[in-house]
């Protein structure tokens, strides 16, 4: 399945506003050369330094490029026939372009687009947004999700996989801790603790670690293909 123009403007905008200098590139949802140079520029950065942003964009302001896989994980990133189904790498940017929508209220509040992410997950309402927010990401990035608000409904959707950066990851909090679960994007892996790029993580689209005391991973999911 390819991703639709709509999402390809949307990381048009985000390569423009990120990479330095600017590659300026046209918004015209369409995934060119341009595009892709962008895009590939933009992953051997993050694939070398990691998930933290501000050293991203260290990197990014000294126009430093590194090349290979992430640390620990097995694919290198970029390839054309992930960037054509829409793969990880493009949703992820997608996903990253969101960091900073919050629910706070006031000036510069973030209400509209965390109501759009609600949508996505075919109601308007709801305390947690997780599951809303991952929806969303999917669905610019030409995939179809749960359709629910319910994190745990992403359990058994596409196909099982191993930790994989970019898995859809669903946590369960650990006896004691209070019932609940919550699902993301999947950054990294260690024996203490998982990161993801999530929504409603701490009110916020942001990055978090979730310390394996207090969260067990129960699945590691992957687009159907």
């Amino acid at each position: 399945m390819t991703f639709g123009s709509d999402s390809i403007v949307s990381l048009q905008r985000f390569l423009n506003g990120k990479l330095q200098p600017s590659p300026n590139l046209a918004l015209d949802g369409v995934m060119g050369p341009q595009t892709r140079e962008a895009l590939q520029r933009y992953e051997e950065v993050r694939a070398r330094v990691g998930t933290d942003g501000a050293l991203i964009d260290a990197h990014l302001h000294r126009d430093h490029v590194w090349s290979g896989a992430p640390d620990g994980w097995d694919e290198a990133p970029g390839s054309q026939e992930t960037l054509e189904a829409g793969g990880p790498h493009v949703w992820m940017a997608i996903a990253e372009g969101e960091i900073g929508v919050s629910e706070a209220t006031g000036r510069g509040s973030h209400a509209a687009q965390i109501e759009a992410y609600r949508q996505a997950a075919g109601r308007g309402d709801g305390a947690e947004w997780s599951s809303a927010f991952v929806n969303w990401v999917l669905r610019k990035a030409g995939h179809i999700g749960t359709g629910s608000a319910e994190a745990r409904s992403w359990i058994g959707w596409g196909m099982a996989c191993e930790p994989r950066y970019g898995a859809v990851t669903v946590l369960r909090t650990a006896p004691g801790s209070g019932a609940g679960f919550h699902v993301g994007f999947l950054t990294s892996v260690q024996s203490s603790k998982v990161r993801l790029l999530g929504g409603s993580q701490n009110d916020k689209v942001k990055f978090a670690n979730f310390p394996s005391a207090r969260y067990e991973p129960i699945a590691y999911r992957w687009p159907p293909q």
